[in-house]
């Protein structure tokens, strides 16, 4: 079975990298990435270069937050896929704006190649602002949630 971070280092190693496809088995798992892009085509990559242009705008807005002296922890997408508020359509939010929440509370799901990955929030806190939403497509690391952090 792979862990987190592996699989964090192989997604990120990944994206770094020529290849278009690459495929992993361990036991029971097996992990698939493809990626859009020919020789000839450079919008994929101006296109990983946006979103990584988003994702440090929003670690320079946690920094800044940090520096006013406030407590805030952000709930980053474990991997590329489909951000979800719920478990199903019909079923409520996992958290709402102003919830309180545990370290080990679900906060939504990312869907990646119909594997639906639960994220924790991390820290005991308030939920203070939602980035994402629902159904929209999130990158690694991409900021999803702000948590006030209570101790």
């Amino acid at each position: 079975m792979f862990k987190k971070q592996e699989l964090e280092e192989i997604i990120d190693v990944f994206e770094k990298t020529n290849l278009n496809e690459f495929r992993i088995k361990e036991k029971d798992v097996e992990l698939e990435m493809k990626k859009n892009c020919s020789d000839t085509d450079n919008s994929c990559v101006k296109d990983l270069k946006n979103n990584l242009n988003k994702v440090n705008n929003n670690t320079r807005s946690k920094q800044t937050l940090d520096d006013l002296g406030e407590d805030f922890h952000i709930v980053k997408s474990p991997i590329v896929g489909t951000f979800y508020s719920s478990s199903t359509p019909e079923e409520k939010n996992f958290i709402e704006i102003g919830d309180n929440v545990k370290d080990d509370t679900v906060v939504c799901m990312v869907e990646a190649m119909k594997l639906y990955n639960e994220v924790e929030a991390g820290v005991n806190g308030k939920i203070i602002e939602k980035i994402v939403e629902n159904g929209e497509m999130v990158e690694y690391g991409q900021p999803l949630f702000k948590i006030e952090v209570v101790y």
